[in-house]
């Protein structure tokens, strides 16, 4: 077998934590693997694609292959409907433990260890954004705001944290090279 690398490491936990996705489907119903719901929905950050069929569709047009079976080893590709009514109740506790597998191969590494300060604490930076919202189409998990002329615009927000390390100049200085 073949050297891992961080990202091949990564992507293997991401994979299993897919595979162990509760699945609700009953009977003959499950064409397409958990798995491959659940990193089809992934790999849109990968791509920064609102849909990982069009990307793949898009890619195998202009490349004549995809890359969903070789980058990601996705066997079959759903639809965006299709992953959104299987994943829409996983909790993203589910994933946690790909954070946790990520934080310790940083540790490992010594690439959080020039980040490190005051008294050996990882200073983080938090930012809010919202990163989808539509005044026609929204979802049970949306949060909603009423506006003057009576629209309602349905969006979601998130708070993205990032390690920051007062003193370093560039990207070399956060990795420890």
């Amino acid at each position: 077998m073949g050297h891992m690398t961080p990202l091949s490491g990564y992507m293997k936990v991401m994979r299993d934590l897919c595979a162990r996705v509760p699945d609700p489907r009953t009977g003959k119903n499950a064409r397409i693997s958990m798995a491959d719901i659940a990193m089809s929905d992934s790999t849109v950050l990968f791509l920064q694609s609102p849909s990982f069929l069009f990307a793949q569709r898009q890619l195998k047009t202009r490349e004549g292959r995809a890359g969903a079976h070789t980058l990601f080893g996705i066997e079959i590709i759903p639809c965006d409907n299709h992953v959104r009514e299987m994943l829409d109740g996983v909790p993203p506790e589910h994933f946690d433990p790909l954070f946790h597998h990520v934080h310790a191969q940083l540790e490992r590494s010594g690439a959080l260890a020039s980040s490190r300060r005051a008294s050996g604490h990882l200073l983080v930076a938090l930012d809010g954004t919202e990163y989808i919202s539509s005044t026609e189409i929204g979802c049970p998990n949306c949060s909603t705001q009423g506006k003057k002329d009576g629209i309602i615009r349905n969006y979601h927000a998130m708070i993205g944290a990032s390690i920051v390390a007062p003193g370093c100049t560039d990207e070399a200085d956060l990795s420890g090279q």
